[in-house]
């Protein structure tokens, strides 16, 4: 893997980005300061460069000084508010710029991307290098001439076979001709003949006979020099001493190595072996197809005529006006070449995808007399999936054409489509690597495929069923010939039960399921993509009810899926027109009914819809990745809020605010930065905010999460773990996260009833979390009998409808300007939650 040289601005920024990084396999140097950098720079050699504009502007112009941008390509990583950092790194010879936030998917992709550019420009540099040393060691004297008869290039060996060293510089210098040469020769007026035919007669190649006046025989051998488009350039020329050798023995063998030297140095001969050559005359209006071409296609010589429409019958119906009209742009002048991938029908019926290019040439009037070009089967590449060799995407859509094509024939034909998502791969990729993930998909699609080949009496399949891959970890599989819906469903059930037997990938024992989704052919399809889409529409509710399951789809489906993306469409729109809005859940001290704070909630106040609680947006934000701007507004807007209220309102200890945090915002580079700026532009002391993550949240990935939020606590900011109970965490990991209050999760507050029965769960919760140093909040609180149950287990504090609901910010205000009084007048009074929520 690659060296890069990280120069970061803090150790935040730098652990993650290195971390992920290192994850992926680089060597990562880290360094803090330009000196440091240079220094790195000079006593190593690096792949890839990173550096902060806040530190690295210098440092990325003394590196350009010294290190082009292909030889050593440097990244810069731009603060948010600093929208011309990036054009001006740009300008000083940055490859690319990241701006902060950083989106750790984008910033791997662009270092993915220039370090396959830098080894592309070292693989080139070593071809020209072998190229060059080929050319030199070569027992033949090569002279590369222009149109114009300037000599382009020769080598060593030209000098020594023509007795030129010492006579000529080492380097061609503008134009010789061929006088120095005839002048060497002991019959110059044949050689001259021979050069003035191949001056008419540009395209030919030449052999001849060359005697010296000194009495050695050369032979000398010339091909024209084409360029890419085929157009002619010049010639190369090849001279060898065979004074030596016998002519009618060599001969044959001679001509055989300059004809492959020719190709090789100028991949002409090689490439057309394997493409299929084809020439229009288009004022005749005729086509010549070489015998590749033909063959490609499934025919002989003589069965395919010289008409254009030989070509174009066969392009698939969907390509042709676009075949068509790639011709006619470039005819017209509209592209510098001929170039279209497309469907071309087989002898055997199949299509075959090909990629066809060409060039126009013009008569010396401009006008178009010919258009040249090749053709060359890309099937292969163009419909397998390259990781597992299934049939990608493309390939399965054409599959499902001919079914559904198939389904209109014949009435009592049936066939089902499943779509397979796996679950929780991304945390196989994420803890395991991607080269286990990748070893994980190939072996589950090897057992996808060893249960579709299993000879199932109940299916009786008609034709072999189509496992595909869409990519990721997104299968796809065509039931062909099925009598019956269950049938479909009792694939889906072996395939589910497969499915759940462990794996060893790279010495790892892997478990998983999958998702599945199925449409059957008998709700009736047009069109390939529709019966995919109902099928991806089943599977995404699969997973929605639980995962490890399947789903066999039905309209309804769709309507939610419509729904769900207008929710989607409207949420966008809700972050530009502003339409969040915040409400206030009072928290109370249990012991004296003070109320200490609140607990920020969102709401999304609706145009059409109203008011819009969060258990409907909140988890389509968190999929789309809009949970980001949500969350950094929602802290924004709570912490000065609070800091107002403080100031209106004035008590001791001051009121404190908690919010919660999305696991996405972990995974944000600069988020420590943003809460830490947050704090400083409100106003707010950080102990006067509590930030409250899921317990779920913590298992992901306990050394990073356990690092973050060590440095939220050196900001003064406190910590809690919402839901307490509802997730997976591990007791022997609690102690070592740093967080002040557990927060009971409502659904055990219920169970406790007015004699403290079914309270068991809370009491060993309260006293877990004391034994640890953590204050306990119970949320969901409804009755009076479950305020003295909770202070009878020493829980510290409480919140919900028994004092009051979420309420917005004008009520809260409200509610502080008769608090303190109120609150303990009536305090404990079993009338406490009614006179709040009235």
């Amino acid at each position: 893997m690659a060296s890069i040289l990280l120069l970061e601005d803090n150790d935040l920024n730098g652990d993650k980005l290195a971390g992920c990084l290192e994850f992926r396999g680089h060597a990562v140097t880290r360094v803090h300061d330009g000196p440091h950098a240079l220094r790195a720079v000079v006593s190593r050699v690096f792949d890839l460069v990173v550096l902060y504009t806040a530190t690295g502007m210098d440092v990325l112009r003394m590196l350009r000084q010294a290190n082009s941008a292909l030889e050593l390509p440097i990244i810069m990583i731009t603060s948010k508010d600093c929208s011309d950092g990036g054009v001006e790194a740009l300008k000083e010879g940055a490859n690319d710029y990241l701006t902060q936030p950083i989106d750790l998917n984008v910033a791997l992709a662009r270092i993915d991307k220039q370090l396959v550019l830098k080894k592309s420009h070292h693989d080139l540099n070593y071809e020209k290098l072998l190229l060059n040393c080929q050319i030199e060691v070569s027992p033949d004297g090569i002279l590369a001439i222009s149109n114009e008869g300037d000599w382009l290039s020769f080598n060593r060996r030209f000098l020594e076979v023509w007795d030129l060293t010492g006579q000529v510089s080492s380097e061609p210098a503008g134009q010789k001709g061929f006088e120095l040469l005839l002048s060497k020769l002991s019959n110059p007026e044949h050689f001259a003949s021979v050069l003035a035919g191949l001056a008419d007669r540009p395209d030919e190649r030449s052999w001849d006979e060359l005697q010296l006046g000194d009495g050695r025989t050369l032979e000398g051998h010339s091909v024209p020099f084409l360029d890419p488009r085929g157009i002619h350039q010049g010639r190369v020329w090849y001279f060898r001493d065979v004074t030596n050798r016998k002519w009618a023995e060599e001969a044959q063998l001679e001509t055989e190595i300059a004809l492959g030297e020719s190709e090789e140095r100028y991949a002409l001969a090689a490439k057309a072996a394997n493409d299929g050559l084809w020439d229009w005359n288009l004022k005749t209006d005729q086509i010549y197809f070489s015998p590749r071409w033909k063959s490609m296609l499934g025919y002989e010589e003589g069965e395919i005529g010289n008409q254009p429409d030989e070509w174009f019958k066969r392009i698939h119906p969907e390509d042709l006006d676009r075949v068509k009209r790639a011709v006619a742009d470039h005819l017209e002048g509209q592209s510098p070449n001929y170039q279209t991938e497309h469907r071309m029908m087989h002898r055997n019926g199949n299509f075959r995808w090909i990629l066809s290019r060409g060039l126009a040439i013009r008569d010396e009037a401009g006008t178009n007399a010919r258009m040249a070009g090749s053709q060359t089967d890309i099937t292969g590449g163009k419909v397998s999936d390259p990781l597992t060799g299934l049939p990608n995407r493309l390939l399965f859509l054409e599959r499902l054409e001919w079914a559904i094509k198939k389904s209109k024939r014949d009435k009592d034909y049936l066939f089902a489509v499943f779509f397979l998502d796996l679950d929780r791969f991304k945390l196989i990729n994420d803890s395991l690597g991607h080269g286990i993930g990748d070893q994980f998909l190939v072996c589950i699609a090897q057992k996808l495929d060893s249960c579709l080949r299993s000879t199932d009496a109940v299916a009786r399949f008609e034709q072999e069923d189509v496992l595909a891959r869409l990519g990721g970890d997104e299968f796809t599989i065509l039931l062909d010939g099925i009598k019956h819906v269950r049938d479909a469903t009792r694939v889906a059930e072996r395939l589910q039960k497969q499915l759940s037997l462990p794996l060893t990938v790279g010495g790892h024992e892997v478990f998983t399921s999958a998702s599945i989704g199925i449409a059957v052919s008998a709700t009736g399809y047009e069109h390939a993509e529709e019966i995919l889409r109902d099928a991806d529409t089943a599977m995404y509710r699969a997973k929605m009810l639980g995962k490890s399951r399947f789903e066999l789809f039905d309209p309804t489906m769709r309507e939610h899926a419509v729904a769900r993306m207008t929710l989607e469409t409207d949420l966008r729109k809700a972050l530009e027109r502003n339409e969040f809005l915040l409400y206030y859940q009072p928290i109370v001290s249990l012991d004296s009914g003070a109320l200490i704070g609140f607990e920020a909630l969102a709401r999304w106040q609706h145009p059409e819809r109203g008011l819009v609680p969060p258990s409907e947006f909140i988890s389509v934000a968190e999929e789309t990745g809009m949970i980001l701007a949500i969350g950094n507004w929602v802290l924004t807007e709570a912490c000065c809020q609070i800091k107002a209220w403080q100031s209106e309102f004035p008590q001791n200890p001051p009121l404190m605010v908690s919010v919660n945090l999305s696991g996405k915002q972990f995974t944000q580079l600069d988020f420590i930065k943003g809460v830490s700026q947050t704090l400083r532009e409100s106003g707010l002391d950080g102990h006067c905010l509590k930030l409250e993550i899921t317990e779920s949240l913590l298992m992901e990935n306990v050394e990073v999460i356990t690092a973050m939020l060590m440095q939220i606590k050196a900001l003064g900011v406190r910590l809690g773990i919402d839901d307490f109970g509802t997730g997976y965490s591990s007791l022997s990991y609690l102690h070592r996260f740093p967080f002040d209050t557990l927060k009971v999760d409502r659904s055990f507050v219920s169970l406790v009833g007015p004699q403290g029965q079914n309270s068991e769960i809370v009491k060993t919760i309260v006293t877990l979390a004391h034994n640890l140093n953590f204050d306990v909040i119970a949320e969901g609180v409804e009755t009076a009998e479950q305020v003295f149950q909770l202070r009878a287990f020493g829980c510290e504090l409480g919140q919900g409808y028994f004092f009051s609901q979420p309420i917005s910010a004008a009520k809260a205000s409200d509610l502080l300007a008769q608090r303190q009084q109120e609150w303990q007048m009536i305090w404990p009074l079993t009338s406490v939650g009614q006179e709040l929520h009235a």
